[in-house]
């Protein structure tokens, strides 16, 4: 596709729109962009008079290489498009073996990426009605699974909760929210299980409070730690259960800052590290260097503490909600001098107010966990081995749409 023409598809599907405000950062949650990108491509399907399929696979060709090239951190809308592609593809085979006299199904599944470029030229009108089952396979695919996936990896909780566990988990999370707060009522129905989490705070954006206290409405026992305490208490915990950005090709994870450490203590306390990923997470990249694109995204810290930040910030900062304890309560001595009374530095909070009004501090926003240090991953399809994902790429995309 010409130049000219893609920019025209971009801007009437409002895909070009679409983009610029990821890029912004309009979209808190990946599920979210996800589900818009689905929308749109849907739309972009159904409002256009494609000849054949091959047009319309070519188009989606372009839009996904326009995505790529943006390097978005966000992968989510790299993914469906994918996804949507091959439901194309396989709405093409399917009718081509109807045609054909249904052939034999195991024969055309063994050689899907090697589907014939005449299959393509299908016409895309009434008589074939191609055009409404892809629409119809997007509708009944993947915007029921964008909608329901949280739910079916929460229904699998009670299967990885276990009596009397201490579990681990860092920051706040939509899908561990649901997943923990699933178990507990599961445990409770039965009487018999009751667990603790231990939620990593996440400094210096502290989201694990806010995880800490939805957690506690839901009746379970909740403990925060800042994030210098997570080896010590590793030894004490029975399985870290965390969420994550994106899953890569590889069967490592792209997660919030912070999530390589706790699952490097992990491993050195041969604690099992879970992670629930729903399956529009799945990317069919690698990571290829720690600098790469993907992995570059920071946060200011200002963003943090709007206000010059003091080190009296970080206790008033504290949960005050009795059911849940802090390990700063028992751990005070950490922030004080010999005698208790003092901060061991000998900087004054004024000065350290006027020094951080002055100095610009950057946060890394994710962590890159390789396959070794991650045990199982939950997603809408069940529990697999990070070294499953290679099948999963196979079932859920076509290499022809992600090997250039």
């Amino acid at each position: 596709m010409d130049t000219p023409r893609l920019n025209d598809v971009l801007v009437r599907s409002g895909l070009a729109e679409f983009t610029r405000d990821i890029k912004l950062g309009k979209f808190e949650h990946s599920v979210a962009v996800a589900r818009k990108t689905v929308l749109i491509i849907n739309n972009l399907i159904k409002t256009n008079n494609w000849k054949t399929v091959r047009d319309l696979i070519g188009t989606l060709k372009e839009v996904c290489a326009y995505i790529d090239s943006l390097n978005l951190v966000e992968t989510s809308a790299g993914n469906m498009t994918r996804r949507i592609m091959r439901i194309v593809r396989d709405e093409c085979r399917n009718f081509n073996a109807q045609q054909q006299g249904n052939q034999e199904e195991g024969a055309l599944d063994t050689n899907r990426d090697e589907i014939d470029d005449l299959h393509l030229n299908l016409i895309m009108d009434h008589t074939t009605g191609i055009k409404e089952n892809i629409l119809e396979g997007i509708g009944t695919e993947l915007m029921e699974e964008l909608t329901g996936s949280g739910k079916i990896i929460a229904e699998q909780a009670t299967d990885y909760v276990q009596s009397d566990e201490i579990i681990l988990t860092l920051g706040r999370s939509k899908v561990i929210e649901n997943f923990l707060s699933y178990a507990a009522k599961g445990c409770s129905k039965s009487g018999q299980r009751k667990f603790t989490v231990i939620v990593v705070e996440l400094a210096p954006f502290y989201s694990g409070r806010e995880m800490a206290k939805t957690l506690n409405k839901s009746g379970i026992t909740t403990l925060i730690i800042p994030d210098s305490a997570v080896f010590a208490i590793m030894s004490r915990v029975n399985k870290v259960i965390m969420s994550t950005h994106s899953m890569m090709a590889n069967g490592g994870i792209k997660a919030p800052a912070g999530s390589h450490s706790i699952a490097l203590a992990a491993k050195h306390y041969s604690v099992p590290v879970i992670v629930c990923c729903p399956m529009y997470k799945l990317t069919p990249s690698y990571l290829v260097s720690h600098d790469s694109v993907a992995f570059k995204q920071f946060s200011h810290l200002h963003a943090a503490f709007p206000e010059p930040y003091t080190p009296k910030q970080q206790h008033q900062q504290q949960p005050t909600n009795p059911g849940i304890a802090s390990i700063d309560q028992s751990v005070q001595m950490q922030n004080l001098g010999a005698s208790g009374n003092r901060p061991l530095s000998s900087t004054s909070d004024s000065q350290q107010a006027n020094l951080s009004s002055s100095v610009e501090a950057i946060h890394s926003t994710f962590d890159y966990v390789p396959p070794e240090l991650i045990t199982l991953f939950v997603s809408n399809i069940g529990g697999n081995s990070p070294s499953y994902v290679y099948q999963l790429l196979n079932e859920l995309y076509y290499k022809l749409d992600y090997i250039n």
